[in-house]
């Protein structure tokens, strides 16, 4: 009689558990035009040391959320570390506000820019707990690059970030055709599926924002509580400065029940499959 009352109650279970574990969207940035009402300096202004541990976004008249990050330059001068507001123009940004860094620079000078957002700024339900990746997970970003109207050549890269329990890992580089080119770029989308199948190596911002070298290492992708980008972009030829505008992040994950959250799912599957049974 056993095996009549377990199987029913196993399957519920699974079906149970897999509705906990459908991908949703767990964090999301823009697309807003409403988180200000004129550009807002980051924390520290443009400090170009600025480390990834603190919060920098704007401590006043900035309504999203809250984020850390840094940025580093290998020569050149700082420019715009911001919030900007849209400008109204449907092809600036795509009429949206947007996480801003820009760089004045030369021939091989680099900016490496990191910004993440902490579990705490999460959507409403996923603000605490497990937040796991799977196949069925996507990292999503809207940016724009531009630069100073100087004839020249820009290299430049990005990579996904995740932290898991204090440890950061940055995805392998993506430098296509969305990244590189000349100076002036038009706002693209790009969307990561199955960010797990992406080799990853260990990072640490808080002691140095540019990734110097790649050292394999293996995330567990089930205790996720920060999700950003790390970017870098290389002036190649020509001098003038360089922009990144972000007007887009949003990550697709899963909530892993709690042990004891699977523990009840079992006890009702059985219950359910008892009272079944006895209507039966």
């Amino acid at each position: 009689m056993k095996t009549k009352y377990t199987v029913p109650a196993l399957g519920l279970v699974s079906l149970l558990t897999a509705a906990f574990l459908q991908a949703d969207v767990v964090f999301s940035f823009g697309l807003s035009d409403s988180y200000v009402t004129s550009n807002q300096n980051l924390t520290g202004g443009n400090d170009v040391t600025a480390i990834s541990g603190s919060v920098i976004s704007p401590t006043s008249n900035y309504t999203g959320p809250a984020f850390i990050g840094g940025r580093d330059l290998t020569g050149g001068t700082a420019g715009t570390w911001a919030i900007n507001e849209s400008t109204g123009d449907a092809n600036s940004n795509g009429n949206h506000d947007s996480i801003s860094a820009s760089v004045n620079s030369a021939n091989g000078e680099a900016q490496y820019l990191f910004f993440a957002f902490e579990q705490d700024q999460f959507e409403s339900g996923f603000s605490s707990g497990n937040i796991g990746l799977d196949a069925s997970s996507t990292f999503t970003i809207t940016a724009r690059r531009t630069g100073g109207q100087d004839s020249g050549v820009e290299t430049a890269g990005l990579r996904w970030v995740i932290r898991e329990n204090g440890t950061y890992y940055a995805s392998e580089l993506n430098n296509g055709a969305s990244f590189s080119g000349g100076i002036d770029q038009p706002q693209n989308t790009i969307t990561q599926t199955n960010p797990t199948a992406l080799s990853w190596y260990q990072y640490d911002p808080e002691s140095n924002v540019a990734l110097s070298s790649e050292v394999a290492a293996s995330p567990g992708f089930s205790q996720v509580d920060a999700f950003g980008v790390y970017y870098v972009n290389t002036r190649a030829t020509g001098s003038n400065f360089l922009n990144l505008n972000i007007t887009q992040l949003e990550l697709n994950a899963t909530a892993i029940p709690e042990p004891g959250t699977l523990s009840l799912l079992l006890l009702s599957g059985i219950a359910l499959a008892l009272a079944r049974r006895r209507r039966h």
